[in-house]
Protein backbone atom coordinates (compact mmCIF):
# COMPACT_ATOMS: atom_id res chain seq x y z
CA UNK A 1 0.00 0.00 0.00
CA UNK A 2 2.77 2.40 0.70
CA UNK A 3 4.39 1.91 -2.75
CA UNK A 4 1.20 2.72 -4.58
CA UNK A 5 0.72 5.96 -2.64
CA UNK A 6 4.22 7.08 -3.68
CA UNK A 7 3.54 6.57 -7.40
CA UNK A 8 0.37 8.54 -7.14
CA UNK A 9 2.17 11.50 -5.64
CA UNK A 10 4.89 11.72 -8.37
CA UNK A 11 2.66 12.96 -11.22
CA UNK A 12 1.16 15.57 -8.93
CA UNK A 13 4.59 16.95 -8.11
CA UNK A 14 5.60 17.08 -11.74
CA UNK A 15 2.50 19.02 -12.65
CA UNK A 16 3.13 21.42 -9.77
CA UNK A 17 6.70 22.05 -10.97
CA UNK A 18 5.53 22.79 -14.51
CA UNK A 19 2.92 25.25 -13.29
CA UNK A 20 5.46 27.46 -11.51
CA UNK A 21 7.31 28.50 -14.78
CA UNK A 22 6.92 32.20 -16.03
CA UNK A 23 5.29 32.45 -19.48
CA UNK A 24 7.40 34.10 -22.26
CA UNK A 25 6.90 37.76 -23.02
CA UNK A 26 4.54 38.46 -25.88
CA UNK A 27 5.84 39.90 -29.19
CA UNK A 28 3.66 42.96 -28.66
CA UNK A 29 5.61 43.94 -25.54
CA UNK A 30 8.94 43.55 -27.44
CA UNK A 31 7.76 45.82 -30.22
CA UNK A 32 6.65 48.44 -27.71
CA UNK A 33 10.07 48.49 -26.06
CA UNK A 34 12.06 48.77 -29.48
CA UNK A 35 13.85 52.14 -29.95
CA UNK A 36 12.31 54.60 -32.43
CA UNK A 37 14.19 55.21 -35.74
CA UNK A 38 15.61 58.76 -36.06
CA UNK A 39 13.78 61.17 -38.41
CA UNK A 40 15.58 61.81 -41.74
CA UNK A 41 17.69 64.99 -41.85
CA UNK A 42 16.20 67.85 -43.89
CA UNK A 43 17.57 68.17 -47.44
CA UNK A 44 20.21 70.87 -47.85
CA UNK A 45 19.41 73.24 -50.70
CA UNK A 46 22.28 73.73 -53.17
CA UNK A 47 23.71 77.23 -53.23
CA UNK A 48 22.95 79.05 -56.53
CA UNK A 49 25.89 79.38 -58.87
CA UNK A 50 27.30 82.89 -58.95
CA UNK A 51 26.41 84.87 -62.04
CA UNK A 52 29.38 85.41 -64.37
CA UNK A 53 30.97 88.80 -64.02
CA UNK A 54 30.41 91.11 -66.97
CA UNK A 55 33.63 91.49 -68.90
CA UNK A 56 34.56 95.07 -69.65
CA UNK A 57 35.20 95.68 -73.34
CA UNK A 58 38.85 96.07 -74.21
CA UNK A 59 40.04 99.65 -74.53
CA UNK A 60 40.04 101.05 -78.06
CA UNK A 61 43.36 100.92 -79.86
CA UNK A 62 45.43 104.08 -79.61
CA UNK A 63 45.11 106.48 -82.54
CA UNK A 64 47.83 106.21 -85.18
CA UNK A 65 50.73 108.58 -84.68
CA UNK A 66 50.86 111.96 -86.34
CA UNK A 67 52.98 112.13 -89.47
CA UNK A 68 52.21 115.60 -90.85
CA UNK A 69 52.41 119.26 -89.87
CA UNK A 70 50.56 121.32 -92.49
CA UNK A 71 48.14 124.24 -92.45
CA UNK A 72 45.50 123.59 -95.11
CA UNK A 73 42.41 125.29 -96.48
CA UNK A 74 40.33 123.05 -98.79
CA UNK A 75 37.57 124.68 -100.88
CA UNK A 76 34.72 122.77 -102.55
CA UNK A 77 32.68 123.47 -105.71
CA UNK A 78 29.56 124.23 -103.67
CA UNK A 79 31.31 127.14 -101.92
CA UNK A 80 31.97 125.34 -98.64
CA UNK A 81 35.46 124.95 -97.20
CA UNK A 82 37.31 123.20 -94.39
CA UNK A 83 40.67 124.04 -92.92
CA UNK A 84 43.04 123.64 -90.05
CA UNK A 85 46.15 121.89 -88.88
CA UNK A 86 46.71 118.61 -90.76
CA UNK A 87 48.43 116.11 -88.45
CA UNK A 88 48.12 112.90 -90.43
CA UNK A 89 48.24 111.91 -94.11
CA UNK A 90 47.33 108.51 -95.56
CA UNK A 91 47.11 107.20 -99.11
CA UNK A 92 45.05 104.33 -100.45
CA UNK A 93 46.90 101.06 -100.80
CA UNK A 94 45.22 100.80 -104.20
CA UNK A 95 43.71 103.58 -106.31
CA UNK A 96 40.34 103.39 -104.54
CA UNK A 97 41.52 102.56 -100.98
CA UNK A 98 39.44 99.38 -101.19
CA UNK A 99 42.37 97.50 -99.60
CA UNK A 100 42.85 100.04 -96.83
CA UNK A 101 45.26 102.90 -96.20
CA UNK A 102 49.01 103.21 -95.91
CA UNK A 103 51.19 105.73 -94.10
CA UNK A 104 54.45 104.36 -95.48
CA UNK A 105 56.61 107.41 -96.02
CA UNK A 106 57.78 106.52 -99.52
CA UNK A 107 54.15 106.19 -100.67
CA UNK A 108 53.05 109.61 -99.39
CA UNK A 109 54.44 111.47 -102.38
CA UNK A 110 52.66 113.04 -105.35
CA UNK A 111 53.62 112.02 -108.87
CA UNK A 112 54.05 115.11 -111.05
CA UNK A 113 54.62 115.64 -114.77
CA UNK A 114 55.88 118.74 -116.59
CA UNK A 115 57.92 119.53 -119.70
CA UNK A 116 58.53 115.87 -120.36
CA UNK A 117 59.78 115.32 -116.81
CA UNK A 118 58.36 113.06 -114.12
CA UNK A 119 59.10 113.42 -110.44
CA UNK A 120 57.63 112.71 -107.02
CA UNK A 121 57.45 115.24 -104.19
CA UNK A 122 56.18 115.12 -100.59
CA UNK A 123 53.23 117.25 -99.52
CA UNK A 124 55.56 119.54 -97.59
CA UNK A 125 56.81 120.96 -100.93
CA UNK A 126 53.31 121.79 -102.20
CA UNK A 127 52.04 125.36 -102.08
CA UNK A 128 48.66 124.88 -103.79
CA UNK A 129 46.53 122.42 -105.76
CA UNK A 130 43.89 123.45 -108.29
CA UNK A 131 41.45 120.75 -109.48
CA UNK A 132 39.42 121.27 -112.67
CA UNK A 133 36.46 119.06 -113.46
CA UNK A 134 35.56 117.78 -116.91
CA UNK A 135 32.12 117.50 -118.42
CA UNK A 136 29.77 114.52 -118.19
CA UNK A 137 29.66 112.34 -120.25
CA UNK A 138 32.32 113.59 -122.71
CA UNK A 139 35.13 113.59 -120.11
CA UNK A 140 34.16 110.31 -118.43
CA UNK A 141 35.99 107.04 -119.01
CA UNK A 142 34.00 103.89 -118.18
CA UNK A 143 35.31 100.35 -117.92
CA UNK A 144 34.49 97.05 -116.26
CA UNK A 145 36.67 94.44 -114.55
CA UNK A 146 35.97 90.71 -114.82
CA UNK A 147 38.37 90.09 -111.93
CA UNK A 148 35.34 90.51 -109.67
CA UNK A 149 32.31 88.23 -109.48
CA UNK A 150 29.91 89.79 -110.37
CA UNK A 151 31.82 92.24 -112.56
CA UNK A 152 32.92 95.62 -111.18
CA UNK A 153 32.08 98.74 -113.22
CA UNK A 154 33.95 102.05 -112.96
CA UNK A 155 33.38 105.49 -114.43
CA UNK A 156 36.13 108.07 -113.87
CA UNK A 157 35.71 111.81 -114.46
CA UNK A 158 38.83 113.50 -115.77
CA UNK A 159 39.94 116.17 -113.34
CA UNK A 160 43.06 117.92 -114.66
CA UNK A 161 44.99 119.02 -111.57
CA UNK A 162 47.66 121.71 -111.37
CA UNK A 163 50.17 121.54 -108.52
CA UNK A 164 52.27 124.56 -107.64
CA UNK A 165 55.34 123.92 -105.53
CA UNK A 166 56.91 126.25 -103.00
CA UNK A 167 59.82 126.81 -105.37
CA UNK A 168 57.39 128.51 -107.79
CA UNK A 169 57.26 125.71 -110.40
CA UNK A 170 53.98 124.41 -111.79
CA UNK A 171 53.21 120.77 -112.59
CA UNK A 172 50.42 118.43 -113.63
CA UNK A 173 49.38 115.80 -111.07
CA UNK A 174 49.42 112.18 -112.25
CA UNK A 175 48.53 110.68 -108.89
CA UNK A 176 45.37 108.56 -109.11
CA UNK A 177 45.34 107.21 -105.55
CA UNK A 178 42.79 108.36 -103.01
CA UNK A 179 44.10 110.63 -100.23
CA UNK A 180 43.02 110.94 -96.61
CA UNK A 181 43.90 113.97 -94.45
CA UNK A 182 43.18 114.13 -90.70
CA UNK A 183 42.99 117.48 -88.92
CA UNK A 184 44.07 118.14 -85.35
CA UNK A 185 40.43 118.38 -84.19
CA UNK A 186 39.72 114.86 -85.55
CA UNK A 187 37.85 115.95 -88.70
CA UNK A 188 38.81 114.29 -91.98
CA UNK A 189 38.77 114.90 -95.72
CA UNK A 190 39.23 112.47 -98.61
CA UNK A 191 39.89 113.40 -102.22
CA UNK A 192 41.38 112.40 -105.60
CA UNK A 193 43.65 114.41 -107.87
CA UNK A 194 44.09 113.20 -111.48
CA UNK A 195 40.69 111.49 -111.84
CA UNK A 196 37.55 111.14 -109.76
CA UNK A 197 36.12 107.58 -109.97
CA UNK A 198 32.85 106.02 -108.90
CA UNK A 199 32.43 102.25 -108.76
CA UNK A 200 29.59 99.76 -108.56
CA UNK A 201 29.43 95.97 -108.68
CA UNK A 202 26.75 94.39 -110.84
CA UNK A 203 24.07 92.34 -109.12
CA UNK A 204 24.11 89.76 -111.90
CA UNK A 205 26.98 87.34 -112.47
CA UNK A 206 27.92 86.73 -116.10
CA UNK A 207 28.00 83.06 -117.16
CA UNK A 208 29.52 81.33 -120.19
CA UNK A 209 26.10 81.03 -121.82
CA UNK A 210 25.21 84.67 -121.11
CA UNK A 211 24.68 86.48 -124.41
CA UNK A 212 24.41 89.93 -122.86
CA UNK A 213 27.88 90.10 -121.23
CA UNK A 214 28.69 93.76 -120.50
CA UNK A 215 25.91 95.58 -118.67
CA UNK A 216 25.65 99.06 -120.20
CA UNK A 217 22.98 100.11 -117.72
CA UNK A 218 25.72 100.18 -115.08
CA UNK A 219 27.47 103.02 -116.94
CA UNK A 220 24.26 105.02 -117.00
CA UNK A 221 23.86 104.63 -113.22
CA UNK A 222 27.47 105.57 -112.53
CA UNK A 223 27.34 108.69 -114.69
CA UNK A 224 24.21 109.75 -112.82
CA UNK A 225 26.12 109.30 -109.58
CA UNK A 226 28.95 111.47 -110.94
CA UNK A 227 26.49 114.27 -111.79
CA UNK A 228 25.43 114.37 -108.16
CA UNK A 229 28.83 114.04 -106.52
CA UNK A 230 30.60 116.59 -108.74
CA UNK A 231 28.59 119.35 -107.05
CA UNK A 232 30.54 119.01 -103.82
CA UNK A 233 33.99 117.88 -104.99
CA UNK A 234 37.11 119.75 -103.83
CA UNK A 235 38.37 122.40 -106.28
CA UNK A 236 41.44 123.75 -104.50
CA UNK A 237 43.89 123.12 -101.65
CA UNK A 238 45.97 125.96 -100.21
CA UNK A 239 48.90 125.31 -97.88
CA UNK A 240 50.53 127.88 -95.63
Amino acid sequence: MKMRALWLLLPVGLFAACGDKTPPESSGDAAAEAPEEPAPAPAVEAEPEPEPEEMEPPPPPPPPPNNADLQLTLSNKDGSSVGGHVVRIERGEDWYAENGWTDEERKLTIELEGNGTLKEVPWTEVASVTIAHGKIPSDVDCTYSSDYTPWMYTCALRTPTTVKLKDGSSWKANTRHKWHFVFEDGSEVEFYLAKYPVRMQDERAVTIDDEQGENYDMYTQLQGQLREEIKTLPKSLRFQ
